[in-house]
């Protein structure tokens, strides 16, 4: 079984391979590191994603899994907050440390958080372009400019 529950694909990499391999992808995201995690050459992982299509829904899974983490930790940031420690002093004796916490809240996060699930919130971008000229149709191109000269008396079509 790969990390997800599914049953091993059938691939001429060994089991441990395979599950090394797709638990470093779901936690990184990285596939040229998973495969020497797994201590596979990143082609052989590439070959096997291309002859072996149980295999390659295999790692979309586990890329799937990975996405999902940046996501939950996207809204984390942005949306529950994280909370950081403020440092100040504790008194004449004691020294400096740990006077408590504040929550903190990623603006960005939040934005990338809103353009992923409102449109509203995406970017638009218009283009307006004006484009003026004509085509010129060559049904068989001359062997040399002089050539095309000579059959068009210098004229285009």
């Amino acid at each position: 079984m790969n990390a997800q529950g599914n049953r091993r694909p059938n691939t001429n990499l060994t089991d441990d391979q395979i599950q090394a391999y797709l638990d470093e992808v779901a936690r990184t995201g990285l596939l040229m590191r998973s495969a020497a995690v797994a201590d596979v050459s990143y082609q052989t992982i590439k070959r096997n994603r291309e002859e072996h299509d149980e295999f390659e829904a295999a790692v979309q899974e586990a890329l799937d899994v990975y996405r999902e983490t940046i996501e939950a930790e996207i809204h984390r940031r942005g949306m529950e907050g994280v909370e950081t420690p403020v440092f100040g002093s504790l008194g004449a004796n004691a020294g400096t440390g740990v006077v408590g916490h504040v929550r903190k809240y990623s603006d960005k996060l939040l934005e990338l958080h809103a353009k992923r699930h409102i449109a509203a919130y995406r970017e638009k971008a218009q283009i307006d372009a004006n484009i003026t000229g004509g085509v010129l149709l060559v049904r068989e191109p001359p062997e040399s400019e002089e050539e095309w000269r000579k059959r068009h008396n210098g004229e285009s079509e």
